[in-house]
């Protein structure tokens, strides 16, 4: 297999295409390998008008996860997924689809809220929480949230410890002392979305799972 250089190109297998381009026939022969030893993260990074930076990579440091991370090197900040070797995948974030499913998690301290916005002015939210910050869940409800022009939360199901719904903002010390509340701020007009709050008082940082139906 030759390779082939010209101005700005490089190419292996093949006349190049693009700035790289790598040709093969048969199996193993188009692979490319990055390797790396003594602490080093293989990593491809792509940076966008010498702006914003992502990276896909093995963190060896992280007992070798692979990561997908808006930074120039993973395992850094804002590590937005990660898949563990026994292919377990972790979301730093939310997870959207155009179906109108939607979830994630958010981690609010004690006597303090936390702002979600739901795909759309009413949906159905579940929400759970583990004292312990794993799962299984210690609690959890199902709510009707409506964040339109005005707030209408309601709690349709619930076991083990249920949050309180209200149709006002909740700031941190709304609800009562022990008790998750949720509550939401109106949207600002006409066909747009306002913010569902989640006010944690129950005297530990928790971590809330949430998800939204339809």
């Amino acid at each position: 297999m030759a390779s082939e250089l010209t101005v700005g190109k490089i190419g292996v297998g093949i006349a190049p295409a693009h700035a790289a381009t790598i040709y093969g026939t048969g199996a193993g022969n188009a692979t490319v390998q990055i390797e790396g030893e003594g602490g080093a993260d293989p990593t491809l990074n792509f940076l966008v008008n010498n702006a914003t930076h992502w990276a896909i990579g093995a963190d060896d440091s992280d007992s070798d996860s692979l990561k997908i991370c808006q930074h120039s090197a993973v395992g850094s900040t804002n590590n937005f997924l990660t898949i563990d070797t026994t292919g377990i995948a972790t979301f730093s974030g939310g997870i959207k689809s155009e179906n109108g499913i939607y979830g994630g998690q958010i981690t609010i301290a004690d006597d303090a809220a936390g702002s979600i916005t739901p795909p759309r002015q009413a949906t159905l939210m579940t929400l759970s929480y583990n004292a312990n910050g794993d799962y299984p869940s210690h609690w959890a409800g199902l709510l009707y949230c409506d964040v339109g022009l005005s707030v209408f939360n309601t709690v349709v199901a619930s076991g083990g410890g249920p949050p309180t719904a209200v149709n006002t903002d909740v700031t941190g010390t709304t609800g009562a002392n022990g008790a998750t509340t949720v509550g939401g701020v109106a949207a600002a007009g006409t066909g747009q979305v306002g913010t569902i709050k989640i006010e944690n008082r129950t005297s530990i940082s928790v971590t809330y799972w949430y998800n939204f139906i339809g």
